[in-house]
């Protein structure tokens, strides 16, 4: 075990560094080295190499947690080439606070924060901050059984251990009782709203691997517990798409995968979505999403939405640009094709329906009872907040009222035109669930309670631009989704 090497990756709002540290061991015991190399691209604020210039570098080892005790900082003034990289050894600059060689390894997790000063001085602008998951130095046991087991921070391997900071707490799973060897893969394709995830199943442990995936939160250490996207069952590398994040926004994410034995997790990665805080999306994104039927989505299948931020209903918004459920947008006003089409909902009923434009409806189940008595609204039935994630949720009556301001000329369709692209998907009838009106005219619902068994819709067709009234809960109408 001569070499180990840790990769990651760190974007900063100003500019990015990709980091290549390769850390050396030696077969001594508790011989640790002074000195960690590493490589760093350095970009400026409009994302162009900062060729052949000087830069001023202020390293942070922190122990805890990415806002932890700094236990060692230096600064450093290097000089990149005509690549824009920049070559560094942690440990052979100016000292602040600490020395490299006191830095207790075994008492971690670390983390690592980069701070860049692009014209060479001491002006640091934060790069990124990454948990330290390799180690730094390696140990040799003079015996042990031939099997992975751990001990607080040490994992054993054959006649050899290694000290991993943070095991015992962050990885206690990583490599215990024939439980699976995963490694976790570096955040790629970060938007506003998701990020390309994925890692290796190494080894299947004493078992087969029966799930495996990426599992993320917004605080260190994940597990299953938190949010997770599996992808398939196991041994060999994998990738899924993390979707429905908030913009401007740090994750934690390690894949997993479970075996008879148990769950194991990989390394730790973090990264942080684009945009500006409370940014709900940019201009052009999209959101992909996989729906699995069940009493929310009537089928399964994975959609990627297009996005819009728009300003149409009074402060910015961020818009899904076809309807729920739809696997695009619609191709012309009239469009009554079943992906244009996406589902239909009762009013605050979590059960979605879709149609085939002829005569079969899916799920095909006897049509929900008229059993509302009181008008009410339950948030916690909103399609568009448990199939897309927290932050979506249907519009207002009100916003829908502040969208059909606009000119009400007869066949004006400045609706279907606009960035939202609201099209004539129809309706299921409230008495017996069949299909009307698509290609016609398009019904969306409100959030809003409305009285006994009717509550506020909105409509657009060709003779009645954004009609709004009361309408039977019972009906299905369409359902378009927002987000502040």
């Amino acid at each position: 075990m001569n070499n180990r090497f840790h990769t990651v990756l760190l974007q900063g709002i100003g500019y990015a560094c990709l980091l290549c540290g390769l850390f050396r061991s030696t077969p001594a015991f508790a011989q640790s080295p002074d000195r960690l190399s590493y490589q760093a691209v350095v970009r400026n604020a409009s994302g162009n190499v900062v060729a052949s210039q000087s830069v001023g570098m202020r390293i942070t080892i922190l122990k805890g947690s990415a806002t932890g005790t700094a236990v060692f900082v230096e600064t450093q003034s290097r000089t990149t080439n005509a690549n824009g990289l920049v070559t560094m050894e942690i440990g052979g600059g100016t000292p602040v606070t600490g020395t490299f060689a006191s830095v207790n390894w075994g008492q971690g997790p670390y983390f690592i924060k980069t701070e860049t000063d692009v014209a060479g001085g001491t002006n640091y602008q934060l790069t990124g901050t990454t948990q330290l998951l390799s180690v730094p130095y390696s140990l040799y046991a003079q015996s042990a059984a031939l099997k992975y087991s751990t001990s607080g921070d040490t994992l054993y391997s054959g006649k050899e251990y290694v000290i991993v900071p943070g095991l015992s707490t962050a990885n206690t799973n990583a490599v215990v009782n024939g439980s699976p060897l995963v490694t976790t893969a570096v955040a790629s394709a970060v938007t506003t709203v998701s990020a390309s995830l994925g890692g290796e199943v190494t080894s299947g442990g004493t078992s087969s691997v029966s799930a495996r995936g990426v599992c993320y939160a917004t605080t260190a250490s994940p597990t299953i517990a938190n949010n997770t996207v599996a992808s398939g069952t196991g041994t060999g590398a994998f990738s899924t798409t993390l979707s429905g994040l908030n913009p401007a926004t740090t994750y934690y994410a390690r894949a997993y995968a479970t075996n008879g034995s148990g769950t194991s997790y990989g390394n730790q990665v973090t990264f942080t979505t684009l945009g500006a805080a409370g940014q709900a999306c940019a201009q052009g994104s999209t959101l992909t999403v996989t729906h699995t039927a069940g009493d929310v989505a009537p089928v399964t299948k994975t959609v990627t939405y297009k996005l819009v931020q728009t300003d149409m209903i009074g402060g910015s918004k961020c818009w899904l640009a076809q309807n729920l459920g739809a696997d695009r947008q619609a191709l012309s006003v009239d469009d009554i094709s079943l992906p244009s089409a996406g589902w239909y909902w009762q009013h605050s009923r979590k059960q979605g329906y879709s149609h085939d434009g002829l005569v079969s409806r899916t799920p095909n189940t006897s049509w929900l009872p008229n059993s509302y008595d009181n008008g009410s609204w339950a948030q916690s039935n909103d399609p568009c907040t448990i199939l897309l994630g927290v932050g979506w949720r249907m519009p207002s009556i009100s916003e829908w009222d502040r969208l059909s301001v606009w000119p009400r000329d007869r066949g004006d369709l400045s609706y279907f035109t606009s960035p939202v692209r609201l099209h004539h998907a129809g309706d299921l009838n409230f008495r017996n669930g069949e299909l009307g009106g698509r290609g016609i005219y398009g019904f969306f619902w409100s959030a809003n309670p409305g009285l006994w068994d009717r509550a506020p819709r909105v409509i657009f067709s060709r003779e009645h631009w954004g009609i709004r009234w009361d309408e039977e809960k019972m009906t299905g109408g369409a359902v378009r989704c927002i987000k502040d």
